[in-house]
């Protein structure tokens, strides 16, 4: 690669010193961040006993998710059923190959900035010294999409993102307490932001907007729909679940209506009432075999299902506890928090769910 740090034609030594600093002060933004982002100096394991060690530690939160993190989700024959009728009226229209910009590449390194680095320990502003370079560099990866994950790993290097767990509270002192960030390098995520801002407007609105967590969307409208609903402002369905229905709970549906036959009682039945209902570990459960999936269901082209996977399978995750690297861990499902592109993956996967449970009955 050329240096980057060395002035153009014309100008002095002085401005090659000048820029050396601002990367020094680039690099020290960048381990300030990271710094930061490492307090956990202990952790409560299952027996209550506290751990102190980073080894330990790092043991220990892998401990807690280990199961989850190392399985593969069986997927069920009646997705196809789902995607079917979710996909009736939408297509992706996406470029048939990519076409990338230098200046829209170029807008996209000059835009990240103020986050922690990964791994490799490269914060977003070094790439702000080499711009143009780095430009081509993506430009090259989104190429190399054409031809497959194995070339385009020779550009972005391995797939293996730092794991930092984030105390969901102050003072959480257990494994449950803790919200693990999985975040790919720099480089990595630039790439995934030039990914999303081809994909993304071709795509994004035509997500269901039952979705409150779509682009631009908002819990907003859903929290007024809700107390609108216990104020009485809405009417009585008849009660019919959707066609769908069965579907979408397999082998739980007939549990289901028989418990919610068991729940009639005349005395509360037109009393308005709200169910709220939580995922747990929503990101981190996401099977990558229904990814795939639901990406042949929009007919994504060969290099835009390249791009997208190449960032969610294969992935290692290597912790940081007190300064400490731990060893590298393979991650058979879901996505990294930390990824730009996990959003809209997460909402792409799980929109046809909601949408299915909503179909009406004929």
């Amino acid at each position: 690669a050329p240096d980057q740090t060395a002035p153009p034609p014309g100008q002095s030594s002085g401005c090659r010193s000048v820029r050396r600093a601002h990367l020094k002060e680039a690099y020290r933004l960048g381990r300030s961040i990271f710094k930061k982002m490492h307090k956990l100096a202990k952790i409560r394991d299952e027996n209550g006993k506290w751990v102190t060690t980073p080894k330990g530690i790092d043991a220990t939160l892998w401990k807690s998710r280990r199961d989850i993190w190392t399985s593969t989700p069986h997927l069920h024959n009646v997705g196809h059923t789902v995607l079917q009728a979710y996909m009736e009226g939408r297509q992706a229209r996406i470029p048939a190959k990519p076409d990338p910009r230098l200046a829209n590449l170029a807008s996209v390194i000059l835009r990240a900035g103020g986050s922690a680095p990964g791994c490799d320990n490269t914060p977003y502003e070094v790439y702000h010294f080499g711009v143009n370079f780095t430009a081509h560099l993506l430009g090259q990866a989104l190429h190399a999409c054409e031809e497959g994950e194995w070339r385009l790993v020779r550009v972005l290097c391995a797939n293996v993102d730092l794991l930092l767990w984030i105390p969901k509270k102050a003072d959480a002192d257990r494994t449950d307490g803790q919200r693990p960030l999985q975040l790919p390098s720099c480089l990595r995520r630039l790439f995934g932001s030039a990914v999303m801002s081809i994909i993304g407007p071709a795509v994004e609105p035509q997500l269901t907007p039952r979705q409150a967590s779509v682009r631009g969307g908002s819990c907003g409208p859903n929290i007024t729909k809700a107390y609108a609903h216990l104020a009485g402002a809405t009417q009585r369905g008849p009660g019919l679940t959707g066609r769908l229905w069965k579907e979408v709970l397999g082998a739980a549906a007939e549990a289901v209506a028989a418990f919610c036959e068991t729940l009639q009682d005349h005395r509360i039945n037109h009393c308005p009432a709200v169910l709220l209902a939580d995922q747990s570990k929503a990101f981190e459960r996401l099977g990558i075999a229904w990814l795939v999936r639901v990406l042949d269901a929009w007919a994504f082209p060969y290099w835009a299902k390249t791009a997208l996977l190449a960032l969610v399978q294969g992935r290692g995750v290597r912790a940081c506890v007190a300064g400490g690297m731990g060893i590298i861990r393979a991650i058979h499902r879901g996505l990294g928090m930390g990824g730009p592109s996990s959003p809209f993956l997460w909402c792409l996967a799980y929109a046809p769910i909601p949408f299915a449970l909503a179909l009406p009955t004929p």
